[in-house]
């Protein structure tokens, strides 16, 4: 079949000045939104970069007064917790735990929170003792909210138990988990990571 003609290329020529002002309208709003929203972009990674900033500088001079509270915390739960069943001992063997016997586990109604004020706000920042955590492990010491009990829990924090006795001491793995926090954060923290990678599914 044939065409019906051939009509060539159309130039700005053929184009109404009305339509033209229309597209310049139209292009210059487009590049408009452009730069709104890669100012938008380089604000907030700014902004991100500054908030990391200010974490790695809170870090250093928190660093005591959390070790101070960490080691508090964990000696009270030492104190009251209990230790773990057979059951609990072998899945704790499982994950790595080089004494699991040197384990004690408090049930509370909620993890406890400094009286710090920074501490507290460095804390929620990193995500490390949210509303919605249900764990928390120092050193030998777990500490579990009641309600939230389960194998997959508790295989998690003796996984970070194994975490602990890898590097030596209570301050050690603070100092390496806190930094780790704060530079890529609470989900990407590789001591998470490998904490949920051994989990024990609940039976």
């Amino acid at each position: 079949m044939g065409s019906a003609g051939h009509r060539g290329d159309l130039s700005m020529a053929d184009v109404p000045k009305a339509g033209r002002r229309k597209r310049r309208l139209a292009l210059a709003s487009l590049m408009g939104v452009a730069g709104l929203v890669a100012g938008t972009l380089v604000f907030q990674a700014r902004s991100r970069q500054q908030a990391h900033m200010d974490l790695e500088t809170a870090l250093a001079q928190l660093l005591p007064r959390a070790i101070s509270w960490a080691q508090g915390v964990a000696a009270d739960a030492a104190a009251r917790g209990t230790s773990l069943e057979p059951s609990g001992l072998a899945d704790a063997s499982t994950v790595g735990v080089q004494r699991p016997e040197s384990i004690r586990v408090l049930m509370i109604d909620r993890l406890p929170i400094p009286s710090d004020l920074d501490l507290q706000r460095a804390a929620l920042r990193t995500g490390l003792l949210g509303p919605d955590a249900a764990g928390l492990t120092l050193g030998y010491s777990i500490l579990i909210r009641h309600g939230h009990f389960s194998r997959r829990l508790l295989s998690h924090e003796c996984r970070h138990v194994a975490q602990y006795e890898q590097v030596g001491s209570l301050e050690s793995f603070l100092v390496s988990y806190l930094s780790s926090i704060i530079q890529v954060g609470y989900w990407d923290c590789p001591f998470e990571q490998d904490a949920r990678a051994h989990e024990l599914p609940d039976t």
